[in-house]
């Protein structure tokens, strides 16, 4: 797969050890994870929520079986969010409004089956953003150690991006919320 800002269409064959590379559209499975040439993260918008939702029908079922709400919720943060969290802090800050929406839709319906405060995917992804970026500042060996600068006050600053895809992305997202939860 070849990222690009614009779409060309490659003349030239890529060979690796003398052996011809495929160009594709989109690598699916990455551990978990589709990845297209775009990076707009549809298709692994539809294939984690498709997931969910097939779970969510357990949780139906487990309601319908009155369990209790701590078995749900613990069903819920075990095999629904995890499944949704998975590799989040690569993809989560990236969704347009439309995928954003059908993540959102995932823990808003698990709480109207459950019937009580759960944690949320934006939550979870926000404190793994957190805990990730708290290990690349106490690793001086890491490669984005050197983006990261504390002020005297604490907080990160952070240098300019150019693009809204790059001030999305893993890094700067983390720096904000680093930021924002600093601040309370």
């Amino acid at each position: 797969m070849v990222l690009e800002k614009v779409s060309k269409h490659i003349t030239h064959k890529l060979c690796i050890l003398n052996d011809e590379v495929e160009v594709v559209s989109s690598f699916k499975y990455y551990l978990g994870t589709v990845i297209d040439d775009k990076l707009n993260w549809k298709e692994n918008t539809k294939l984690v929520t498709t997931n969910c939702y097939k779970r969510q029908y357990l949780l139906r079922r487990l309601k319908k079986f009155h369990v209790c709400n701590r078995i749900l919720t613990l069903f819920y943060e075990s095999v629904i969010l995890s499944v949704l969290t998975f590799n989040a802090i690569v993809w989560f800050n990236n969704l347009n409004q439309q995928c954003m929406k059908k993540v959102q839709r995932i823990s808003k319906s698990a709480k109207k089956i459950i019937g009580n405060d759960i944690k949320k995917s934006d939550e979870v992804v926000n404190n793994a953003l957190t805990n990730k970026l708290k290990v690349i500042m106490s690793d001086v060996s890491h490669p984005l150690n050197q983006y990261i600068t504390l002020s005297r006050s604490g907080r990160i600053t952070y240098p300019r991006w150019n693009t809204e895809r790059l001030r999305r992305s893993f890094l700067p997202s983390a720096m904000r919320h680093f930021n924002v939860m600093w601040k309370r």
